[in-house]
């Protein structure tokens, strides 16, 4: 059972609590003279820390020989995650809204797929050119098979030079709006006309291109 305020088990009481019922909730399951208590994030962006107490078990085992009084501790972390793209010169990178044309470092609090906050580091290298088969002596073969996509103008299906990991579309306004998983190949025909990034992470290489959708 799930257990929000408290319970009496042979005349003795457990009393369990959560610090953000939006965070999370603690299951109970009866036992013979103790009750074990399990803690659970009731959303992907939230993780158990600890108990009141101090104890970090989860699940944890309560034998019953005092009034018991706990709370599950419940915390919404911000994460940290570095990131590294490429860019051709007269390309932007969208980073929370703005728009970056210049190899530097950069970071953000951003938004995750699933609403998580994260604080962005972004590595930013422009490349001197936007056509493939020119001076590219300072990227790996992986980065040049990146950088090839048709068709670009799409009318929604886009080739890849190479099977992708990952693929993130993103607005123009920075959102993260759909990902893509080991493709090599997407097609966007859903996504209103208009001009956006796409995200491009292969192993621990990340190129970002524009494209338009017609």
């Amino acid at each position: 059972m799930e257990l929000g305020s408290g319970a009496t088990f042979t005349n003795l009481n457990l009393n369990v609590e959560v610090n953000n019922e939006e965070w999370g909730h603690v299951e109970v399951d009866e036992g013979c003279g103790n009750a074990t208590l399990t803690a659970v994030a009731d959303n992907d962006c939230s993780d158990f820390w600890r108990w009141s107490d101090g104890d970090t078990n989860n699940p944890r085992v309560i034998n019953f020989s005092s009034d018991t009084y706990l709370t599950a501790i419940f915390t919404d972390p911000v994460f940290d995650t570095t990131i590294h793209a490429t860019i051709a010169q007269g390309e932007t990178y969208f980073l929370n809204g703005h728009e970056l044309s210049q190899s530097g470092v950069y970071s953000a609090n951003v938004l995750s797929e699933a609403g998580c906050e994260i604080y962005l580091t972004l590595v930013l290298d422009v490349i001197a050119t936007d056509n493939i088969g020119a001076d590219y002596s300072s990227l790996s073969q992986t980065s040049l098979e990146l950088l090839s996509l048709k068709p670009n103008p799409t009318k929604g299906l886009i080739e890849f030079g190479q099977r992708i990991d990952k693929v993130a579309v993103i607005d123009i306004s920075g959102k993260r709006i759909e990902s893509f998983l080991d493709a090599n190949q997407i097609n966007i025909s859903h996504l209103p006309a208009g001009v956006y990034h796409l995200e491009l992470q292969c192993g621990d290489e990340t190129v970002v291109r524009k494209i338009v959708k017609e």
